[in-house]
């Protein structure tokens, strides 16, 4: 139990992420060195109105982290304001996620 837990055996040596500018702030470097059996990331999309979806792919012979985070797509813009002088974009399901031009 000692080496699955506590041994440099199972740290994760390379994190590879794709869409990680939707999700400022979060640090994906600092992820290498922790357990690739125990790793779960988890994403507050609350947090990050433009993210829809995120995945994690473990390669565990590699020791190796895939993170592929997915945006929401623009459906349409909404404008408010007597001169429509502030706009966003909506995604499919209603929900304003963005600044969009006028």
């Amino acid at each position: 139990m000692y080496v699955v837990q506590f041994s440099p055996v199972f740290d994760i040596q390379n994190v590879e992420v794709e869409g990680g500018e939707l999700v400022p702030g979060i640090d994906f470097d600092s992820l290498e060195g922790k357990n690739i059996l125990f790793f779960k990331l988890d994403i507050d999309l609350t947090k990050y109105p433009k993210v829809a979806t995120y995945k994690v792919e473990k390669d565990y012979p590699n020791r190796s982290l895939e993170i592929e985070i997915g945006s929401k797509e623009r459906f349409t813009i909404w404008c408010v304001g007597k001169e429509a002088n502030e706009c966003f974009w909506i995604d499919e399901d209603g929900l304003a996620f963005s600044n969009a031009p006028n």
